[in-house]
C-alpha cells in the first residue's frame, strides 16, 4: 500500500469523524475513521473497529486511508500555539491526545511498540 507522510502540526481539525490535515498541495484533507475502519478490516481479513497502528517509540499513527496509508508523524519536540495547532505539549501528550481522541471516537489504533 502506498503511503503519504504528514507531521501533526498539519491537523487543523479533529472530532468523532476523523481528522483534516493539509497536504504539500496546501488542501485540506479528511481522514475519516468508518473508512480507515474498512480498508484496515479488509486489510487483515477481520471485522474490527481499528483504523490503523500506531508506535510510541518511532512517534507515528498509520491510518488506513482508501487507496493510500496515511503516516502521521510526531517530529517537533514540543508544540506551543494552540491557537494554530490542535495537538499541543511534547511529543508524548500530543501521541497521547490523538490516541485519546480515537478512543473517544468509538475506534482503536494496533499497538505496534
Amino acid at each position: 500500500m502506498k503511503e503519504i507522510e504528514i507531521y501533526d502540526t498539519h491537523i487543523i481539525h479533529a472530532d468523532h469523524t476523523g481528522l483534516t490535515y493539509v497536504g504539500s498541495d496546501e488542501k485540506n484533507h479528511l481522514i475519516e475513521y468508518s473508512l480507515c475502519a474498512e480498508n484496515y478490516a479488509k486489510t487483515h481479513n477481520q471485522s474490527t473497529i481499528c483504523v490503523g497502528e500506531r508506535d510510541i517509540a518511532d512517534m507515528f499513527f498509520l491510518f488506513y486511508t482508501p487507496n493510500v496509508a496515511i503516516k502521521v508523524v510526531f517530529k517537533s519536540r514540543f508544540v506551543f500555539n494552540k491557537k494554530k495547532h490542535i495537538f499541543v505539549g511534547n511529543r508524548v501528550k500530543r501521541f497521547n491526545a490523538l490516541r485519546q481522541l480515537i478512543i473517544e471516537s468509538g475506534y482503536s489504533t494496533y499497538d505496534l511498540s
